[in-house]
């Protein structure tokens, strides 16, 4: 059933926009100079985003959170995990991301996302 959890997402939404901070999220875009020759390529200016995300440490032994996760069979170790709710994009780890105007590397975006609805984003930061 679509729409089962949209008071779950609003109140995701609501949350992280009054206890987070706006961010900047960078997608590239591809803009072909000749769409008729793309092998050619092109440019483009990157896409900017202005999701909310909070931030928690996940260094912190009173968080419950590990130091770490297993990934594609290896261990990754993080230092700090972001939630950030439904947005109108898929956010990649290849995307560039800034808060307070520094780089933030993502090495993992899980996401939450019962009956194909997009409640929460969990981004691993290192």
């Amino acid at each position: 059933m679509i729409g089962q959890y949209d008071r779950q997402i609003a109140t995701a939404l609501r949350l992280i926009a009054q206890y987070g901070m706006v961010c900047q999220w960078h997608k590239d875009t591809l803009v072909l100079d000749d769409p008729t020759k793309p092998w050619q390529g092109g440019g483009g200016a990157p896409a900017v985003k202005t999701p909310s995300i909070v931030f928690i440490p996940a260094t912190d032994g009173a968080s419950g959170f590990g130091l770490s996760k297993f990934r594609d069979g290896e261990t990754q170790s993080f230092s700090t995990f972001g939630l950030m709710g439904a947005v109108d994009f898929e956010p990649l780890t290849t995307d560039s991301v800034y808060r307070d105007g520094q780089p933030l590397v993502i090495s993992a975006v899980d996401v939450l996302k019962p009956n194909e609805q997009v409640v929460l984003y969990i981004l691993s930061i290192v």
